[in-house]
């Protein structure tokens, strides 16, 4: 293990956000970035801690207080009732963890003689990336587009929140410094740049930041050939193209569908052995027995909503069709058809985009039409992602876009 020849070596500051600069033996480095600054977020953070703490403790102890005072220890009915709370206790936890990661998150970069690794961290937990340092070619500065629930940010500290990518001759890129101000992202690209003697650029285009807590990803360009295995009709004429969009089926609901049906039927399983123990001592219960029923059958309806809308993803259709510098686009479903027309000069871009929905916490995305005026348009959530963004390659380029 490499020793710390010097703590805090050099300090190099960048406007009013200063980065520690540390030697490592024999001829290492580590930036140690402070804090990100997330302005209001910082409210929202402990709002998540506060109220996590209070979902994850106070229901729970007030059931086992309530339980231990009516005497005569803890019998069937009570340890049902009190493993009903354990996915709500462990929703409380999660908004600990997340409060704490919003407020905690700091990006440390370590560059030995053989590797780079990018580790963030937030005291409790951390996640690392390395890559070989001989494979490292190039150092780009990407101007950040973060959003929130669809729409730039454009006030604040992370109006100007930035990104370095690290390109590489093998394997994935690394991203460093998600979030942090354009200045902090221009003085550590240089300082890598330095030591490594390899080329910083300041890239043209922006970062796709799918969302200023979620993952994060430098948007590839659209494939220009149709995707193998894709089974979407092409019709291709002189001023327009045609695209025909089948259903997805089960396939196409992300997990969706699987995950639905495992609730429902959790959710069946529990609501028998919670019956069959309120059957056999139905005198425990001291409040009004209608509250039962009614927390039960939201844990129902939230499965059957999920299963509704696995069943919409697996069962739409869509076309699309671009003519004479018009896009039109007609979508059906379980839930009944959207259809909408722009001309190419209303037409600010077509993407593949999140939609607002997460699967085993990664984002569904779906092809995204956004306007000159006006909010985004989104359709076809769920299908292969390379198909969704060479439908949207294919789109813009035949619109002129």
């Amino acid at each position: 293990m490499m020793a710390t020849a010097s703590a805090a070596q050099a300090d190099r500051s960048d406007g009013d956000v200063p980065f520690e600069t540390e030697l490592l033996l024999p001829t290492g480095v580590r930036f140690r970035l402070p804090r990100r600054r997330l302005g209001a977020g910082w409210l929202v953070s402990w709002f998540f801690t506060l109220f996590g703490l209070g979902f994850a403790t106070v229901v729970p102890a007030m059931s086992v207080w309530n339980a231990l005072n009516r005497g005569g220890g803890l019998d069937a009915f009570d340890i049902v009732w009190l493993v009903a709370q354990v996915p709500f206790m462990l929703a409380g936890l999660a908004f600990v963890v997340l409060g704490h990661v919003i407020r905690r998150s700091r990006c440390i970069v370590e560059l030995t003689r053989d590797a780079l690794k990018v580790t963030e961290s937030t005291g409790l937990v951390w996640w690392s990336w390395s890559c070989p340092r001989d494979a490292i070619t190039g150092v780009k500065i990407y101007k950040a587009n973060l959003q929130t629930n669809g729409r730039p940010i454009k006030e604040g500290p992370l109006k100007d929140a930035s990104v370095v990518r690290v390109e590489t001759s093998e394997g994935p890129r690394l991203l460093i410094g998600v979030g942090y101000p354009l200045a902090t992202c221009t003085a550590v690209a240089q300082a890598l740049g330095e030591r490594l003697d390899v080329p910083v650029e300041a890239a043209d285009e922006e970062a796709v930041l799918l969302t200023a807590l979620g993952p994060v990803g430098i948007a590839p360009p659209p494939p220009l050939e149709q995707p193998e295995g894709s089974n979407i009709e092409v019709e291709q004429f002189d001023d327009g193209v045609t695209l025909k969009v089948p259903p997805a089926g089960i396939r196409g609901t992300k997990g969706l569908f699987s995950f639905s049906v495992f609730w429902l039927a959790f959710i069946s399983v529990f609501t028998a052995i919670f019956l069959g123990a309120f059957l056999s001592n139905p005198q425990k219960v001291d409040g009004p027995i209608w509250v039962i029923p009614l927390v039960i059958s939201i844990f129902f309806l939230v499965g059957f909503a999920m299963l509704a809308g696995a069943l919409n993803m697996a069962r739409r259709r869509a076309v699309l069709a671009v003519v004479d510098r018009s896009l039109m686009v007609l979508q059906t479903g379980l839930f009944g058809s959207k259809r909408r027309e722009w001309t190419a000069g209303e037409i600010q871009r077509i993407v593949c985009g999140p939609s607002g929905m997460s699967v085993n916490n990664r984002p569904v995305m779906e092809l995204q039409i956004h306007p000159t005026n006006g909010k985004k348009f989104g359709l076809l959530a769920g299908r292969d992602n390379d198909e969704l963004r060479w439908m949207a390659g294919l789109l813009s380029r035949t619109l002129g876009i």
